[in-house]
């Protein structure tokens, strides 16, 4: 399988799998006329998909919890509403083993409060089966409930009912019956949050969200681990000296965690994804953020199949409308492998993905650009990535390669083949490390680089100069294919050498490239009105002639330069009128080789490859 590097500090490879960007295979809207919000989604048994959220379309109160069913091409089977006549919420919904629902939310309507932690559980069809409020008198809130290995349930939340602060997290684990068989509290005299738990392989649990009681910054990402009874083995602070978030936790297949939310603290913009990997014992392993210069969020993490992550959130920086659906792929390093966004004109959020059983992916969130009403509940399906299959072999020519002291360059080939079962559309480039480790690239970047199934493509004759300023030493010449800057699905290098001391420099043209695009016609027009001839005849002998006409006054150079790079003959310096010019070539006294013309007049410039053969 074809490997995938990304750059990282301009030097250092990572490696890992390179997949094309997934396919939408269908959306849907869910709501009516008024606002409605998906939260959490999951794939059911029988391949459809249960979504929870909250409407103030439907139900009996002003916002209710709304839950729906849809069969696996994301129609709409049932949907359920549940809460009074006040305000009620759902976060949170996992299938039970009996083939229910379980729903966690908070409740206005129910309850000793003003907000309790509202948990629902319902049979197959969504019809209420019972359901429980916990808290005290005043604000307590669940975001996050698993069925556990017992039949029971464990919720996480926040309260400022009980616990030390404002705000606590808040734990409560029932019974099957959803009574409350305890509950615990973390945090210290601020406000601390809780938005993601799981029961470990261990039984006990990992929690994650925020605290402003600890760490570093205003706010940091709380990271808890508890044993079965709730009681605290552990907890860790991630971020810096501002606002960081964490909102989704899971544990990942070996045995560590992962930890997804946005961060102020880091990253290039206002708001920056922020996932966070961690060891068994909570310590960071390593972290990335994602995102541009504006508010770019994530709420949901999950490890997929291949040892990656996938997340969900809502990116400002990117996409179509004020707030687009922002999901992200990574490789097991947290490093980029794609992204892309989804929405329209108006504000979209994504809340919660999951990887589906044929290696696709399942969103859900809202969309104000699409639907009924102000804002819709909305369902995404996206199709398993493409594995991408391309490879580039570079082959210098006459190696080993030793450039003068003051300047020359060399040839070499480019081969790249695609063995992917798709077109493949990419970029390519060239780099070359210098001695100090110093990179200077791109040399040359191409944009515009699609291959068919199978089909392979050859350059030959690519000719790179190297300028007499650059260092003494060895370098490394690299070609690469991806996406650049940051992507890069296979590359090819070799060493070459510039030799010490000093020489008078055979050319100024710097690290000039020619030769990686494809041939030229015969002529090279310009919207100037300046057309370009190539050398006729070529191969030569002695001598060939370069044409050009110009529609307008110019200044012109036409430089003939060696293999070496070593100009050899200046056929025209200058100021010329419009009109049509010949200059002739004469090779007289030169031995047979490989020559360049180099054109240039105003802006546009261009060298041809001419042939003396004696």
């Amino acid at each position: 399988m074809k490997k995938l590097i990304a750059v990282f500090l301009f030097i250092n490879l990572y490696v890992f799998t390179a997949f094309a960007q997934p396919d939408t295979l269908w959306t849907k809207t869910f709501g009516g006329l008024e606002h409605d919000y998906g939260y959490s989604v999951q794939q059911t048994s029988e391949g459809g998909y249960i979504i929870a959220g909250y409407t103030s379309s439907y139900g009996a109160g002003g916002d209710n919890v709304y839950l729906i069913k849809t069969e696996a091409e994301g129609y709409e089977q049932w949907s359920q509403t549940f809460g009074g006549n006040s305000y009620d919420y759902s976060e949170s919904v996992q299938q039970t083993s009996d083939g229910g629902y379980i729903v966690a939310g908070y409740t206005y309507s129910y309850g000793a409060g003003y907000y309790d932690v509202y948990l629902i559980k319902t049979d197959a069809r969504g019809n209420q089966q019972w359901y429980q409020t916990y808290g005290g008198s005043d604000w307590d809130y669940g975001y996050s409930v698993q069925q556990t290995g017992d039949g029971g349930y464990i919720i996480a939340g926040w309260t400022s009912s009980y616990g030390a602060g404002y705000g606590d997290v808040y734990l409560i684990k029932t019974d099957a019956g959803g009574n409350q068989q305890w509950y615990q509290t973390f945090g210290g005299n601020g406000w601390d949050y809780s938005y993601s738990v799981q029961q470990t392989s261990d039984g006990g649990y990992i929690i994650a969200g925020t605290t402003y009681t600890y760490g570093a910054g205003e706010g940091d990402v709380y990271l808890i681990k508890t044993d079965t009874e709730g009681f605290q083995q552990w907890s860790r602070t991630f971020g810096g000296g501002f606002d960081d978030w964490g909102y989704s936790v899971q544990q990942t297949s070996e045995g560590g965690y992962i930890i997804a939310g946005w961060t102020i603290s880091f990253g290039v913009g206002n708001y920056d994804v922020y996932l966070i990997k961690t060891n068994a014992e909570g310590f960071e392993q390593w972290s990335q953020t994602y995102g541009g210069i504006d508010w770019d969020h994530s709420f949901n993490v999950q490890q997929t199949s291949d040892g990656g992550y996938i997340i969900a959130g809502t990116t400002y920086t990117y996409g179509a409308g004020e707030g687009d659906v922002y999901l992200i792929k990574t490789n097991a390093e947290g490093f980029e492998q794609w992204s892309q966004t989804f929405g329209g004109g108006y504000y979209d959020s994504g809340y919660s993905v999951q990887q589906t059983d044929d290696g696709g992916y399942i969103i859900t969130g809202y969309t104000e650009s699409y639907g009924a009403g102000s804002a819709d509940v909305w369902l995404l399906r996206l199709e398993a990535e493409v594995n991408i299959d391309i490879n580039v072999t570079l082959t210098p020519q006459n190696p080993p390669i030793q450039i003068p002291a003051g300047g020359g360059s060399f040839f070499y080939d480019i081969v790249m083949e695609n063995a992917s079962e798709n077109t493949v559309s990419f970029h390519g480039w060239t780099e070359v490390i210098l001695p100090d480790s110093s990179i200077h690239r791109p040399i040359i970047l191409r944009e515009d680089l699609s291959l068919l199934p199978g089909e392979i493509i050859t350059f030959e004759d690519i000719l790179q100069f190297v300028p007499a300023g650059a260092p003494s030493g060895d370098y490394l010449y690299r070609v690469e294919i991806g996406y650049y800057p940051n992507i890069i699905i296979d590359e090819d290098s070799f060493y070459f050498e510039k030799l010490p001391g000093y020489d008078t420099p055979t050319h100024n043209l710097g690290w000039m490239l020619y030769g990686w695009d494809e041939e030229k016609p015969p002529a090279i027009t310009t919207p100037s009105g300046l057309t370009l001839h190539n050398a006729y005849p070529n191969p030569f002998n002695p001598s060939t002639v370069i044409s050009f006409e110009l529609g307008a006054a110019s200044f012109v150079e036409l430089i003939v330069y060696d293999i070496q790079g070593r100009e050899v003959a200046r056929l025209a310096e200058g100021y010329y009128s419009p009109g049509e010019y010949d200059f002739v070539f004469d090779g007289s006294s030169l031995s047979s080789g490989i020559y360049f013309a180099r054109f240039q007049a105003g802006n546009f410039h261009q060298v041809q490859k001419m042939l003396l053969v004696k």
